[in-house]
């Protein structure tokens, strides 16, 4: 047997220079809800990538600063939902709608939007959280599910560096992404989920969520790509 207590604590900075902090070592959480582990994968997941993209050059050790960026934010709300949930289930508590709880959870745990120097953001929207099942493609959000032929989803592309996806009027963007691996997807449920148009784009960052997008091609394509991935990877 070994004494515990419950407590809710977050660092106050995830970085200090070649430290970084992630997981049970960047925050407290209390156990309602289950938020610890999902929270703490996400840490690593956000920081892995950065990490690699830092170590071989791609991207300038600038982009490290975006880790504290968006995932303290995350552990602020997870430690504070946490907390809530635990308030509410004590004796004489007044219980709310199961069904709410589930939607607060998924939009805490998948719905999140991340705000850095790691994302451009498109629109002037303050909410920091979406139902990811009614996905808007916007950037700091995961880039939506889509299926695409041979039962092979969008999603299934993310993970191995930078992805830019066009409508199907795009097709010149792979003459304008150096570095990325470009996809260009046909039918209309790809545009609607991710806020496009035809000749628009939708850059994917590793970890699957939206860094940046143009709703229609710009008039100079390849100069405003550039220039999106240079702020984006700190160069």
């Amino acid at each position: 047997m070994r004494p515990w207590e419950m407590a809710a604590l977050v660092a106050d900075r995830f970085r200090v220079g070649r430290v970084l902090l992630a997981g049970d070592a960047a925050k407290v959480t209390p156990p309602s809800g289950g938020f610890g582990g999902n929270t703490a994968i996400g840490d690593a997941y956000d920081l892995a990538w950065k990490l690699a993209l830092v170590l071989d050059g791609t991207a300038g050790p600038g982009l490290l600063d975006s880790y504290d960026a968006e995932r303290r934010p995350i552990a602020d709300r997870v430690v504070a939902e946490a907390q809530r949930l635990a308030a509410s289930r004590g004796p004489g508590a007044d219980t709310e709608d199961t069904r709410t709880e589930q939607q607060r959870a998924i939009e805490l745990t998948l719905g999140f939007r991340y705000r850095s120097r790691a994302v451009v953001i498109d629109d002037e929207d303050p909410a920091d959280a979406e139902d990811p099942r009614d996905p808007s493609g916007r950037p700091g959000f995961r880039a939506p599910h889509v299926w695409l032929p041979g039962r092979l989803s969008t999603v299934d592309l993310f993970g191995d560096g930078f992805v830019l996806l066009s409508g199907r009027d795009g097709e010149f963007w792979s003459d304008c992404a150096a570095g990325v691996r470009v996809h260009t997807v046909e039918g209309e449920e790809f545009l609607a989920r991710y806020g496009i148009g035809a000749s628009g784009a939708s850059l994917v960052r590793p970890d699957g969520v939206v860094a940046w997008r143009t709703v229609e091609a710009p008039d100079e394509p390849s100069s405003v790509l550039r220039e999106a991935l240079a702020a984006l990877l700190g160069r």
